[in-house]
């Protein structure tokens, strides 16, 4: 079954880039024949590039794929030969909690941890705690990769 495929270009700011990206996703476009103003939230996907360090990953029950744009085009082009013909995704499935989900949101508006342990009525280092295994999920080192990844997430 081809399943469509919506791609989304964030977070990015050098005209360099800019114009690889868009080459990149230019020659995928022609090349699986993906029509880029068509979106089907039912069935299709939406691959979001962004900035950021981490190891792409799939929100669980949703589809929607998170992908740093340091990603390598064989990468690339195997998710989306795999996405069009509805072949297994070979990426790993991230799901948050609701309290993970919370702190995200907060940490995305920019609240610092005292700000987002007040609000949520919760131990600051619980809201530490719960921004690493976030990390861990995603492979991300740092809060700014954390910040990339889901910025987009909870934007779209």
């Amino acid at each position: 079954m081809l399943k469509n495929i919506n791609v989304i270009i964030k977070n990015y700011n050098c005209k360099y880039f800019e114009a690889g990206i868009h080459t990149l996703i230019d020659t995928i476009y022609n090349k699986f024949k993906l029509q880029s103003e068509y979106i089907d939230r039912v069935h299709g996907f939406n691959v979001i590039f962004t900035q950021g360090h981490f190891n792409p990953f799939r929100i669980r029950n949703k589809n929607v794929i998170i992908m740093p744009v340091t990603v390598d085009i064989q990468t690339v082009e195997l998710l989306f030969r795999n996405l069009r013909e509805g072949s297994p995704i070979d990426l790993k499935e991230v799901s948050l909690s609701n309290c993970e989900r919370k702190i995200l949101v907060l940490f995305i508006l920019g609240k610092k941890d005292n700000e987002i342990s007040s609000t949520l009525s919760i131990n600051i280092k619980t809201v530490s705690s719960h921004k690493a295994n976030i990390k861990n999920k995603i492979s991300a080192n740092t809060r700014i990769d954390l910040f990339y990844a889901f910025n987009e997430y909870f934007d779209h």
